[in-house]
């Protein structure tokens, strides 16, 4: 599919969103270098810092890591499920509501089972997260979204995408064509979503963000009706957004959604201002490669952060200063680098095969 700039022809790729796929990939790979310990339904692992940690964890550069791994989870989430919205609403209309259903089931659903049981719990198992007997529990609640781990985000959009789709079409049969009303309808269902006894599969979590999906694609509606940013506008706007994180860092003067909205604001201007500067990059085959393997970063990623931290208390290297190093550059950029690798090897090998729904 080609690559196309803002305010062009629907149905074709959007620069600026494989900009902030790739920002919200990093803020999220980011967003798990840091955690010590974890819990799910049927295991666990926690690791404490050792006495004899080198001074050099305190380091300016790596107490920024720390600090921006707290940050983005104010936020990062919700923008992967803003991204999902603005882009369905690429398309100038949806498909029937069974296809729809198949095509979401085979990119969010297959991922998540084949993943899960294949890489996510055996590696988790491995590491010492579950024990014999927690692991064989661990394998069925998965089928049904207990201990998900990071992928719980792929059946949470999947019942998003679908509420989302069905408000849309029952709208569309009575002929109401307001593009606020599904905002403020996927508004309502999400913030009474605590009421929904529903919590198979993700679903209750799929509710809680369906206003996310929703806000995305109205937003979408509304960008493709703007006018390009100047610099200039881009870059104060940016600097108020810095601004106002600042300033809730230090007296938290946000509500916690709107904390959300300005993470995400910012995100989103960071990636117009990489793609203002850096636009040449988008036609190398090192940014395809990039891009068509972020999905398989979020895929890999977590459990990698597990064997690093196994690895690192195991063998004691928290105790010098090139080990706190390391371990902070392996949990962030080494991680980052081998899930890309890692997969466009899978895809190299699923292509032969002709199974091209695993990543």
């Amino acid at each position: 599919m080609s690559q196309i700039r803002e305010n062009q022809t629907p149905n074709t790729r959007v620069v600026i969103y494989d900009w902030v796929r790739l920002l919200a990939t990093i803020w999220v790979v980011i967003g798990h270098s840091s955690y010590l310990d974890d819990a799910q339904t049927y295991g666990s692992v926690s690791f404490a810092l050792p006495e004899l940690l080198s001074p050099s964890y305190n380091d300016l550069p790596l107490r920024l890591v720390r600090f921006l791994s707290g940050w983005v989870y104010t936020f990062h989430m919700p923008l992967f499920f803003l991204l999902s919205g603005a882009v369905l609403a690429l398309s100038p209309k949806l498909p029937s509501f069974d296809i729809f259903v198949r095509k979401k089931a085979k990119r969010l659903l297959l991922p998540y089972l084949l993943w899960g049981y294949l890489y996510m719990l055996p590696v988790k198992y491995l590491i010492g997260y579950y024990t014999k007997e927690t692991f064989a529990k661990a394998l069925a609640g998965f089928f049904v979204g207990e201990d998900a781990g990071h992928l719980w985000f792929l059946p949470a959009l999947f019942w998003s995408l679908l509420i989302y789709a069905a408000i849309r079409k029952v709208l569309a049969h009575f002929s109401v064509k307001s593009e606020l009303l599904p905002l403020v309808i996927c508004m309502l269902l999400s913030f009474s979503y605590e009421l929904c006894p529903i919590r198979f599969f993700c679903f209750q979590t799929g509710l809680d963000y369906l206003v996310w999906v929703a806000l995305g694609n109205f937003l979408e509606i509304l960008r493709k009706k703007a006018k390009p940013l100047a610099l200039w506008k881009l870059l104060a706007l940016l600097a108020a957004m810095l601004l106002l994180e600042v300033l809730h860092k230090k007296y938290l003067i946000l509500h916690y959604l709107a904390a959300i909205l300005v993470g995400c604001a910012l995100s989103y201007l960071l990636a117009r201002l990489c793609e203002t500067a850096f636009g040449r990059v988008t036609n190398t085959g090192f940014w395809r490669l990039l891009c068509r393997n972020l999905f398989a970063v979020y895929l890999i990623h977590d459990p990698l952060e597990f064997v690093i931290l196994k690895l690192f208390w195991h063998f004691g290297w928290m105790q010098q200063g090139i080990g706190v190093y390391a371990y902070t550059v392996l949990r962030t950029v080494g991680v980052f680098a081998v899930c890309v690798l890692a997969g466009e090897l899978v895809r190299i090998v699923c292509n032969r095969f002709g199974k091209t729904a695993v990543l």
